[in-house]
């Protein structure tokens, strides 16, 4: 299995960066995760956008779903020889009234902005979604939203990705066992803000890991204004594991 972070600034790109965006691959299957402002940029630099098999959004914040407008663009517009793409894209449970409403002021005369170009649906957060080699299992977060973190399962390897989430949702069962558990810090620490409820500080997402038993820990939605080595220090020592910092690029592959 082969990850790449495709995007891992928070709600605002950081200077060069893009929002929230994961690409999985194994074998013929792509999948994304998240489809924040910037990511179908980067995802170009990877692959080709029409090889994506699905996208599954874990809320309908802009900095996780706003690049599903530019995505659609690309697939109607952008050049390809071969037959029309329409990419299977799994939305959270009142996920499509979001996205047709965020769509509306461009739509123009069209009905349906996206039809032709993705077949849309919401899935069950209380069931497993199955792409291709990937098993996808979900739990509520902490957010402002309904968000989903996610688990997902390939070749005997697990990710689980948090999304975003505050300190009071264990995310560690989900994350149990994890080889790559990619968790937001989008707080520099618990005293600095103590009233973001909505997002982790770096000892939090460490000691959700240690408790996981994960074997590497990597802190995402992350400001590159923050002391980003405190807060890589902070998580390290409550976690324990190796530690890094989410970089827009970076593959790693287990």
């Amino acid at each position: 299995m082969k990850i790449t972070i495709l995007g891992a600034s928070p709600a605002i790109p950081n200077p060069g960066g893009s929002c929230s965006g994961l690409l999985f691959e194994s074998g013929d299957t792509a999948l994304l995760i998240d489809c924040g402002v910037g990511v179908v940029s980067r995802l170009q630099q990877h692959i080709d956008y029409h090889r994506l098999s699905a996208i599954v959004i874990t809320h309908m914040h802009a900095d996780h779903a706003l690049d599903l407008v530019t995505m659609r663009y690309a697939l109607k517009y952008g050049p390809w020889d071969g037959p029309p793409a329409i990419i299977p894209v799994h939305l959270p449970p009142q996920g499509t009234d979001a996205l047709e409403t965020i769509a509306r002021p461009f739509a123009e005369d069209e009905s349906d902005f996206f039809q032709g170009e993705f077949d849309m649906r919401e899935y069950d957060p209380h069931h497993a979604l199955d792409i291709g080699p990937f098993h996808l299992t979900f739990q509520p977060t902490t957010h402002y939203v309904p968000t989903w973190a996610i688990r997902i399962e390939a070749e005997g390897r697990v990710v689980t990705f948090s999304a975003d989430t505050g300190p009071a949702t264990d995310l560690s069962p989900l994350a149990r066992g994890a080889d790559l558990f990619i968790c937001e810090a989008g707080v520099p620490s618990r005293q600095e803000e103590p009233h973001t409820w909505g997002h982790l500080a770096p000892d939090e997402a460490g000691a959700m890991a240690r408790r996981a038993h994960a074997r590497v820990l990597v802190l995402t939605h992350v400001w590159t204004g923050y002391n980003t080595t405190a807060m890589l220090e902070a998580a390290h020592r409550a976690f324990g594991g190796p530690t890094h910092l989410a970089r827009e690029g970076e593959v790693y592959v287990l």
